[in-house]
């Protein structure tokens, strides 16, 4: 570090010691290094320090610090992500880990709410409705035994809920965000002075909106409104095999469009074939467990969980595409309806009925462990996806791959490995993850998440940049070709592109809204520009 950077770094250093409480400020060589990347992405420059705060008026405190000495701020939760939304731009960011503030402040289950802290987990946040008989509509990232609920709406998630809920944003009702200049702004019907309350997101136009997957761009959340709805009591669970892309699609998004599923996804045969080798016994005695649990009877318990012992993923070999859906219902007749649908439009398009031992392990256990970062090999993973409607399924599907194609050189000279996974997002979206698998180097974050014993049996593989170069090619490129069928992403991040994909127009506005709230630009520089 050159003479004027490391003491601007200090400069920095003494301005939080002198705002903020001790504990919270950390400069741990080994840390910063670790905040350095997200779980693909790599900055150039680690952070000056990692800030935890505590409350809001922290929070407010950091800003002014940072309005006054000239630095930046890159607010994270867990870090899962994988578009470089809040690796460091620069040499004079501090990072702001949000995960001390993680407290459920508020339950009014007759008003049917639910107000956080940015750090909560989804985890812990379906344990403090337990037994409630509610639940959020969108209720967590397969990641959500790590990922907060701030992470989530600031760079947008699906899943849980997303078949006939649609994604994270849709379950927000009000928010409390700092922005650029430290102030606070309240979002729905909690921003009035006269007895605030956040049960209705819309009172005018809707403000909540802006601050939802921007990424961290316009401010700081501090406070998180859910949507509290029934929690349907019964559920059902189906697979099916299809020896093609095309009509398993056409299933999936009929299934979509009818909002027949809460959650509907599927695996191409690579994943299928990947998932059936990597899962050790381990896991298969966990999920046992985890099915008898999940069952209201103990019989029920005891036949579901003995048959994934006998079906295992033995049936998965040969499968072709797996597509998995979740029915739920208020009454078993409700379930069995929504079920019974799926059921005739998938034997309508020639799928075939498997065991439902995956979607059954899926949601009895839904949190999981976060082994699957890298690969069964020790590869490097990164994900990526594309959202479309409906009727271009085949063709996003298509031209994905024809992209791998049209680089076969580097793929075979590489070894790079890819799979899919698809999901169906409420009536109108389709959307795929494609994840590529290359063996190079792991990250520090890699062994945050991984549990050591799991970590200690893969195989170490040596950096290999060339290799790193070749996946950060391909990916562009398909992301490229993405941005011109008019794709939507989650996660945009400074990665996939935005502004220029957006009307000269739209473009004015969002900008005028980063000059609005973030007039110094002290909120992550570069996320939502490309």
């Amino acid at each position: 570090m050159n003479p004027t950077i490391a003491a601007n770094a200090e400069q920095i250093l003494v301005a939080l010691r002198q705002s903020l409480p001790a504990p919270s400020i950390d400069t741990a060589p080994e840390l910063l290094e670790a905040n350095r990347s997200d779980v693909f992405f790599r900055g150039s420059d680690a952070p000056v320090a990692i800030v935890s705060p505590g409350d809001c008026a922290e929070v407010q405190t950091l800003v002014r610090a940072a309005i006054q000495h000239g630095f930046c701020l890159a607010p994270r939760g867990a870090g899962l992500s994988y578009s470089e939304g809040y690796v460091p731009a620069n040499q004079t960011t501090v990072m702001v880990d949000m995960r001390r503030m993680n407290r459920v402040l508020e339950i009014n289950a007759p008003d049917r709410y639910i107000v956080v802290e940015p750090g909560l987990t989804w985890e812990r946040l379906n344990e403090a409705l337990e037994g409630s008989g509610l639940r959020t509509p969108f209720w967590g990232t397969f990641s959500g035994k790590h990922a907060t609920v701030g992470g989530a709406l600031s760079q947008g998630a699906k899943f849980f809920g997303s078949g006939n809920q649609g994604s994270a944003a849709e379950s927000v009702l009000a928010l409390d965000v700092v922005v650029g200049d430290g102030s606070l702004v309240s979002t729905g019907s909690s921003g009035t002075p006269h007895h605030p309350t956040p049960f209705y997101r819309y009172f005018g136009p809707d403000l909540t909106g802006l601050f939802l997957g921007d990424c961290g761009a316009y401010g700081i959340k501090t406070r998180i409104t859910l949507q509290l709805v029934p929690r349907p009591a019964h559920v059902r669970t189906a697979s099916f095999a299809f020896p093609a892309s095309a009509p398993m699609f056409k299933a999936m998004t009929d299934i979509g469009a009818d909002l027949l599923a809460s959650e509907c996804f599927a695996m191409d045969p690579f994943l299928v074939d990947l998932r059936m080798r990597f899962e050790g016994l381990q896991e298969d005695l966990e999920s046992f467990r985890a099915v008898f649990s999940a069952q209201r009877s103990v019989w029920a318990g005891l036949r579901d969980a003995a048959n994934l012992a006998l079906q295992g993923r033995r049936f998965m070999s040969d499968v072709g595409f797996l597509m998995s859906a979740v029915t739920e219902g208020f009454t078993p007749e409700e379930a069995d309806w929504r079920m019974q649908r799926v059921r005739e439009i998938a034997h309508g398009v020639g799928g075939r009925d498997l065991p439902d031992s995956l979607p059954k392990v899926v949601r009895a256990s839904p949190f999981r462990r976060l082994n699957r970062l890298l690969g069964p090999e020790g590869e490097r993973i990164v994900w990526f996806h594309a959202m479309l409607p409906n009727s271009q399924a085949t063709r996003l599907f298509d031209e994905t791959e024809a992209v791998f194609d049209q680089h076969r050189a580097e793929v075979d000279r590489f070894g790079l490995r890819w799979g899919y996974l698809i999901s169906v997002n409420g009536p109108s979206t389709f959307g795929i993850e494609p994840i590529v698998y290359w063996k190079d180097a792991a990250l520090p974050i890699h062994q945050e998440y991984i549990e050591p014993s799991h970590l200690a049996r893969l195989p170490v593989h040596a950096a290999d940049e060339a290799a790193r170069d070749a996946v950060h090619r391909i990916r562009a490129a398909i992301v490229r070709r993405w941005a011109e069928m008019g794709a939507t992403h989650l996660q945009i991040g400074r990665q996939y592109p935005y502004l220029s994909t957006r009307t000269e127009g739209t473009a004015q506005v969002m900008r005028a809204v980063k000059q609005m709230f973030d007039p110094r630009g002290l909120f992550n520089p570069g996320v939502l520009d490309t």
